[in-house]
Order: structure tokens, then C-alpha cells, then sequence
């Protein structure tokens, strides 16, 4: 009669290393998953966040200088205690200011008693328009507008500017006021940072009225 021979101890023991390996193995393919899915959302998003971001700061830099669609035959009247601002750029170290006019008094600033209220030589009524100012600066980690941040992570590294001559266009990061006046357009580098992924994104904008 033959004797039954069961699995012995170094067999049990080198079955068990094996399915050791086969659970790490798959653990460790899970977790390189997972690492590789949150890396690439988070890239997602930082991009996402940094084009949109550059989107609102491209709108306001087309927008500058902007007076309304009227003629300069139309006679505007303020008061003789109202500022008007210089400049409709104004630049300063990782930061810039584009000012506009627009329609909507919540998105600028009205004269008193309506003293800019501008009389159309066609018959109607008055048309008013307000002042908006967007100052894009960096303030504790995040991208700010008019000091309320609008995206975290985000800072403002370069601003450039295309300054025009004879016979070709310079950019600089320094421009005087008189460059300021007669730049073409601006280059944003906008530097965007999430769960240690950091990309840097840039944007030119030409200004109206300035390009031919």
C-alpha cells in the first residue's frame, strides 16, 4: 500500500513567497495607476486653470483704452473734481493694470452725478459710460484681480512688451512710459502649480487701435 505524501513545509513556504510577489506586483501596478491618473488630472486641471486665467487677462488687455463708440465731435463734460486716469496701460513689477470704458456700472466706476453722461448727435438719450479698472498682481500664492485672487497657484512671472520703431518691434520687460504708450501688444508668462506639477503659460495680446 502506498503511502499518501502531502505538501511540505518548504513547499508551502515558496507557495507563499510566490503569491507574495503576485499581490505586490499587482499592488504596485494599482498604485503606479492611480499616481499616473492623479498626475495627469492634476496637469488637466492646471492647464485648464491657466488658459482660463489667461482668457480674462487677454480680454481686458483688448479692451484697453477702449473710450466708447462715439465721434470726437461729441462734447463729454465732467466735474472739475474727477481725475481721468493717464494711462490705459500701466505696468508694474509682476503686475499690470488695463483700464476701459464700459456700460455696466458694476464693472467700473461711475463719475458723480452722472457728469460723464455723453449726448449722441442723434435724437435719444444720453449714453453713459464708466470707468473700469483690472489690475492683475500676485498676492500670497495666488493670481489676483483688483486684490481678490482668482486662481490659487498661480503667479504672474514675465510681462512683455512689443515696442514698435522704424524698422522692426522690440520686446522688452522694462519699457518707459513713453513705450507704454505706443506698445503693439503685451506677452503674459503666467507660471500655474498643482500637487507639485508646474507649467508655464503664455499669452500675447495686441492692443486696439495700435497694430496695423
Amino acid at each position: 500500500m502506498k503511502q499518501e505524501r502531502g505538501i511540505s513545509l518548504i513547499e508551502l513556504m515558496v507557495s507563499l513567497v510566490i503569491s507574495t510577489l503576485l499581490i505586490l506586483g499587482v499592488l504596485q501596478l494599482f498604485l503606479n495607476t492611480s499616481s499616473s491618473d492623479r498626475a495627469n488630472t492634476a496637469l488637466a486641471r492646471v492647464q485648464e486653470n491657466g488658459r482660463v486665467a489667461l482668457e480674462l487677462i487677454g480680454a481686458d488687455a483688448r479692451r484697453a483704452g477702449f473710450q466708447g463708440c462715439i465721434s470726437s465731435r461729441v462734447a463729454t463734460e465732467v466735474t472739475d473734481d474727477i481725475t481721468l486716469p493717464d494711462h490705459a496701460v500701466v505696468r508694474g513689477t509682476n503686475s499690470i493694470t488695463f483700464r476701459y470704458a464700459v456700460l455696466d456700472s458694476s464693472a467700473g466706476t461711475q463719475f458723480p452725478d452722472d457728469e460723464n453722461a455723453i449726448n449722441r448727435s442723434c435724437s435719444g438719450s444720453p449714453e453713459t459710460y464708466y470707468l473700469r479698472t483690472a489690475a492683475y498682481t500676485n498676492c500670497d500664492g495666488s493670481l489676483c484681480l483688483n486684490g481678490t485672487p482668482i486662481l490659487a497657484g498661480a503667479q504672474l512671472n514675465n510681462i512683455s512688451y512689443a515696442i514698435p520703431s522704424d524698422t522692426n518691434t522690440t520686446w522688452t520687460q522694462t519699457p518707459t512710459d513713453t513705450d507704454i504708450a505706443i506698445a503693439k501688444a503685451v506677452q503674459i508668462n503666467l507660471q500655474v502649480s498643482n500637487q507639485n506639477i508646474t507649467r508655464d503659460l503664455i499669452g500675447t495680446y495686441e492692443f486696439r487701435n495700435r497694430t496695423q
